[in-house]
């Protein structure tokens, strides 16, 4: 019997026993398929799975032969494969002869015997069915098992049918014992509510929980605390330590090993399969990746293309809808799949298109949804304060039509301390950028004006409008709406400040120029 596999398998492999004892049964002992599929989001541990039946199968199934052939690239396949070709002595009778076909046949006939065959990383469709693709090359014998792992589901349900098991983070303990395994220093360990926090933070990801041991390890000066800490700092530092190289001789050469940047190959992978789908991850990457409310994603021409575009990203294990949620479907996102995607878009210099993107589709959304009404609706809400923190510094008139739109919403909550800051700090960035004149600035100082009176500001109030009812006055005329929306705010301001001839008059002037 013949043993091809590479020394990936990882010394401080813990847990996962029971996915293992179900890929055991169904392979080996109850028999009830030929190919399975292992599939799951980038870094969740698929090779490490499939490296510990390899090893298990080794000793307990010693009948059979076990191959391990990498899908990277049908470069890196074909490489594998001729290794297995040499070992089993398989050669070439004449030069029209193609090795690759000469194996296959190998392995199909009874002479090979009893084989498993590892196929790891069968991510990209077109290494796996393109017109140069290696499925032609997979054998498929009555006594011959394969095991394919893959980070889409499409590609899970392409080469195994229904016999697809899903790999998850990892549960607390299982993480807790790996992190423990992991680190030089075990003492770090000894605050266990830190540990269970940073734990939490990483979303129990084996390959995050790498990357981090790792760095605990080469730092000998920080604490847990301290890199929690800088994992929940600014985002700088969050990208910064999620982005971190480290040396990973668990992994293939060459391959990305820093959480940030393991996910790029599937984005790319996305954008060439399916360019609708990636639009849709650029979008999300601004926005909060929780509780994404479908109405408020951008639409395709049809049902069906949206679908198309969903089922890629949930494919990918990028977005998950949630169960029971009422009319409208919400979906979340993995939270360090979320920062790789603002990478992503960075790195293809992609960030100031989308931005406009996603602030024109917002607010456009917004206003459609709710076209009598200023304010957001509460599901929008915290996705409109991250699009906007994020473009902090951009000067967009969408930018400012959408902060007006929180500043409102803010204030139908009764948040009226939050609403005032965000007004006041909206409309001092339109006095930089937008003319005096800019029906947008005239509608930011009415609304701010309305907050206000409601917390009995009416000296402010009155200075604002009587400003901006004359600036109506002198483009519009008396008998412009907008003056006359205005002037009634006015006079509650005036009410207010005990000006009460005032705020008669205005009213029955503006009562007189609708007559």
């Amino acid at each position: 019997r013949y043993y091809l596999v590479p020394s990936l398998r990882n010394k401080n492999f813990t847990g996962r026993s029971a996915i293992l004892e179900d890929i055991q049964q169904r392979l080996f002992l109850r028999q009830e398929c030929r190919k399975l599929a292992i599939f799951g989001l980038g870094g969740v541990g698929k090779t490490q799975v499939a490296l510990q039946l390899a090893h298990w199968a080794r000793e307990n199934q010693p009948d059979h032969s076990i191959f391990w052939v990498p899908a990277l690239s049908v470069a890196s396949f074909t490489q594998s494969y001729l290794e297995i070709g040499q070992c089993i002595g398989v050669q070439k009778k004449n030069d029209n002869d193609d090795p690759l076909e000469l194996i296959q046949r190998h392995l199909n006939s009874a002479d090979a015997g009893p084989w498993l065959l590892i196929v790891d990383n069968a991510d990209d469709k077109d290494v796996l069915f393109g017109p140069t693709g290696i499925h032609q090359y997979l054998p498929d014998s009555e006594v011959g098992l394969t095991l394919f792992t893959t980070r889409t589901l499409e590609v899970g349900v392409s080469v195994a049918t229904n016999d697809v098991v899903e790999l998850h983070d990892m549960d607390p303990q299982e993480a807790e014992d790996y992190l423990r395994k992991s680190l030089i220093r075990k003492q770090l360990l000894q605050d266990q509510a830190m540990t269970a926090e940073l734990l939490r933070e990483l979303t129990h990801l084996p390959l995050a929980i790498t990357q981090a041991a790792a760095y605990l390890n080469w730092n000998s000066q920080i604490s847990i605390k301290r890199y929690l800490e800088l994992l929940r700092g600014t985002e700088q530092d969050m990208v910064g330590l999620m982005s971190r190289e480290f040396h990973d001789n668990t992994r293939y050469r060459g391959s990305q090993n820093a959480v940030a940047t393991t996910w790029l190959v599937s984005f790319d992978l996305i954008q060439k399969s399916n360019s609708a789908a990636a639009d849709l991850l650029a979008f999300i990457s601004h926005i909060e990746p929780k509780a994404i409310p479908r109405s408020l994603l951008p639409t395709s021409k049809s049902k069906e293309a949206m679908e198309s575009e969903l089922g890629t990203l949930s494919a990918f294990a990028f977005l998950a809808r949630r169960e029971d949620n009422g009319d409208d479907e919400v979906y979340d996102m993995h939270k360090l799949v979320h920062l790789a995607t603002g990478i992503w878009i960075r790195k293809h210099e992609m960030f100031e298109a989308t931005t406009a993107r996603a602030l024109q589709h917002f607010s456009t959304t917004a206003s459609a949804t709710y076209p009598s009404s200023q304010e957001l609706p509460q599901a929008f809400l915290s996705h409109a304060f991250r699009l906007l923190d994020v473009n902090a510094m951009l000067s967009s008139a969408e930018r400012f039509k959408l902060a007006d739109k929180v500043g409102c919403s803010l204030l139908g909550d009764t948040r009226i301390g939050e609403a005032i800051r965000h007004l006041e700090g909206n409309l001092n960035s339109a006095k930089i950028h937008l003319a005096v004149t800019n029906s947008s600035r005239l509608r930011m100082e009415i609304n701010l004006a309305v907050a206000y009176i409601s917390i009995r500001r009416f000296c402010e109030a009155v200075s604002i409008l009587e400003h901006v009812i004359e600036i109506h006055r002198r483009i519009h005329g008396e008998e412009d709406v907008r003056r006359q929306v205005s002037q009634e705010v006015l006079a509650r301001a005036y009410m207010g400040t005990g000006q009460s001839k005032k705020a008669i008059q205005i009213l029955e002037h503006a009562l007189t120029i609708r007559r």
